[in-house]
């Protein structure tokens, strides 16, 4: 099973970003390192949601463009993309599957879960939905 490895502080950024976020969908983009069974997350970027939708997110064009100038100049790739789901599910929808363009990169989706935010993350690969683990390193 895939490993998807991020932070402490990474953590917290992303679920400070999908709070201040809601109702609307959040999302960003995560850069760093891969390796067959393991990705390290070295950076998250949070951007906007081009749609300003609670149902739906499309990463802003301006936003993705310069997220993946900044990922090439850091030396970093692309290993995660997030976003939230405010009023769930917990699982990718139907068009996250449908448009999983980048089937190596985790998909990860925060939802709430007894007024709490939780994350879990998936690869979608050719429409087959797999789950990945998530590792926390502290300090």
């Amino acid at each position: 099973m895939l490993t998807l490895t991020l932070t402490q502080q990474q953590w917290e950024n992303m679920h400070l970003h999908v709070k201040q976020q809601a109702p609307l969908e959040a999302c960003g983009l995560i850069g760093g390192n891969k390796s067959e069974r393991a990705y390290k997350s070295e950076i998250v970027i949070p951007t906007k949601n081009f749609l300003s939708s609670p149902t739906r997110y499309q990463i802003d064009p301006q936003d993705q463009i310069n997220a993946f100038l900044k990922l090439k100049r850091l030396g970093f790739e692309l290993v995660a993309i997030y976003h939230s789901h405010p009023n769930g599910p917990a699982v990718p929808s139907q068009e996250d599957v449908e448009q999983a363009y980048y089937p190596e990169v985790v998909n990860l989706i925060w939802y709430m879960e007894k007024k709490d935010w939780k994350c879990l993350g998936y690869l979608i690969q050719n429409g087959i939905i797999n789950r990945v683990e998530l590792g926390l390193v502290y300090g």
